[in-house]
């Protein structure tokens, strides 16, 4: 199983029958880091973790007490040169017209 965020982690952890399987979760932000409640305990009790960045994945493992091996540290997989607010309008490549919303539109 694979989590994103401290609920559906606790979620995934607890609903594992008899605690089987593998259990990931990913640190997409500074505070899946910030020493709080149990969640340093359930940490401990997954079988990997994925950081975002380096500095994550380095507070993971001494904040936390986890071994190495268990936690990677990987950068973003999105080309940033081509997805960003400022970058090429990519409505007409996906049928959209050229008067729809854009993502960076909606935003509020």
């Amino acid at each position: 199983m694979h989590a994103n965020f401290s609920n559906d982690h606790a979620l995934a952890w607890l609903a594992r029958p008899g605690r089987t399987g593998r259990l990931v979760r990913t640190l997409h932000a500074s505070r899946a880091v910030a020493a709080r409640g149990l969640q340093g305990a359930l940490y401990r009790r997954t079988d990997g973790l994925v950081a975002v960045c380096e500095a994550h994945a380095r507070l993971a493992v001494e904040r936390f007490g986890l071994p190495e091996e268990r936690v990677l540290a990987t950068r973003g997989a999105v080309d940033g040169g081509v997805f960003r607010p400022d970058g090429a309008d990519l409505r007409p490549s996906w049928g959209s017209r050229p008067t729809s919303p854009s993502p960076a539109s909606s935003r509020g």
